[in-house]
């Protein structure tokens, strides 16, 4: 049966590199129609990037994530499986590090004698000097859930029936290599949607960059029988608070869809436009005072989280290890157990809400909240 030795084996095998498309328009992978689908691994690489430095030339504080507007990964276009920002995603990389995945893509845990230089997979951060630029995005697909006994949401990728397309979007403002992914210019470019800020002596071009996407995969067994169990699907996306626009706001609001599914893990980003790093920020602790600063509700305002910024931080700091990103938030309902003893469950759990109650409020332009769920949800897929 499935998880058993010698049923299955895992493979790590690219599916092709993907060159950029015009910059603001997707661009489309098909994911090849071998064994089943544990996660993705996005390795970004530009040969040639050209930093020209200005007065002003600044990595954005959302950079060089941000490089991509949008990533989804659906099957045949349909309900997708993930859709967030390239941000949204590295969020969704830090949701995972609860697990003990160790810290982000971009840091250096200890000083190793001889160790192999970390721009060998990240230099993105470099905003002066010309060379190769690099770095990696981890879209999860499966979820490991000790309750139920093995990895949730393995993707059957030989299913005929079905197609698995990821798609994504460059963050550019060019029609064509090389791509500028910087401000230079560019007088309609908000805080956090491009990786650089400079003025019109600076800029940052990428020539010819590529994604080669990375497959971890189980193979299929050879017995039918043994397939891992396809009753579910884990789904991450990343949403606007009801109301959306948060300029000026003391208070922010997201609801849960009743019916939607289970709820695993929450967060939400709340990006302050009223800082000046160079223009706008995460929210500063100080903002988050108050003693419900940050509240998970559900029903008739049952309080299953309600604590200030500091509490927050103290209660993310535990369970990560290290510091997250300033102004983003996590709730983990699955807990280090993997278990489903504490998760929300949007069937049977009336009103399920986050809060966000604000003792200084946001500045009145360029502020944003973005939410990153991720849910159990049943589906019926045959693997074949």
């Amino acid at each position: 049966m499935w998880g058993d030795a010698g049923v299955s084996y895992k493979r790590f095998l690219s599916n092709g590199k993907s060159p950029w498309g015009p910059g603001g328009s997707p661009v489309t992978v098909d994911i090849q129609r071998v064994g089943i689908l544990r996660s993705l691994r996005l390795l970004t690489q530009s040969p040639t990037a050209t930093f020209t430095a200005g007065v002003s030339l600044l990595r954005d504080v959302l950079g060089p994530w941000n490089v991509y507007k949008s990533v989804v990964l659906s099957p045949n276009q349909q309900a997708p499986i993930l859709r967030c920002s390239g941000y949204g995603l590295y969020l969704f990389d830090i949701m995972q590090n609860v697990e003990g995945l160790s810290a982000t893509a971009d840091t250096v845990l200890v000083t190793e004698t001889n160790a192999d230089p970390l721009a060998n997979v990240f230099s993105g951060a470099r905003v002066t000097g010309n060379g190769d630029w690099r770095l990696y995005h981890d879209l999860y697909v499966a979820q490991n859930i000790r309750s139920l006994g093995t990895e949730i949401g393995l993707w059957p990728l030989e299913n005929p029936a079905v197609q698995l397309q990821l798609e994504y979007t460059p963050s550019s403002v060019s029609g064509a290599s090389p791509f500028q992914i910087d401000s230079q210019n560019n007088t309609t470019a908000l805080p956090g949607l491009l990786p650089y800020y400079g003025d019109a002596t600076s800029g940052v071009t990428l020539a010819t960059p590529t994604i080669d996407v990375r497959r971890n995969l189980w193979e299929v067994p050879a017995d039918a029988s043994d397939d891992p169990p396809y009753i579910y699907v884990i789904q991450r996306l990343e949403e606007n608070p009801q109301g959306g626009n948060v300029n000026g706001a003391s208070f922010i609001e997201w609801k849960a869809v009743p019916l939607s599914g289970v709820i695993l893990r929450l967060g939400i980003l709340i990006f302050d436009g009223g800082a000046t790093i160079p223009v706008g920020n995460g929210v500063v602790e100080a903002s988050l005072a108050n003693s419900n600063s940050l509240s998970v509700l559900f029903g008739a305002d049952t309080q299953k989280y309600s604590e200030t910024g500091q509490a927050a931080h103290a209660r993310m700091q535990d369970a990560l290890g290290f510091s997250p990103p300033q102004g983003w938030f996590m709730f983990d309902f699955l807990g280090p157990d993997l278990t489903l003893a504490d998760v929300i469950d949007t069937y049977t759990t009336p009103e399920v809400r986050l809060d966000v109650n604000l003792s200084t409020p946001l500045g009145a332009a360029n502020s944003f909240a973005k939410i990153q769920r991720e849910m159990l949800v049943p589906i019926e897929l045959t693997g074949r």
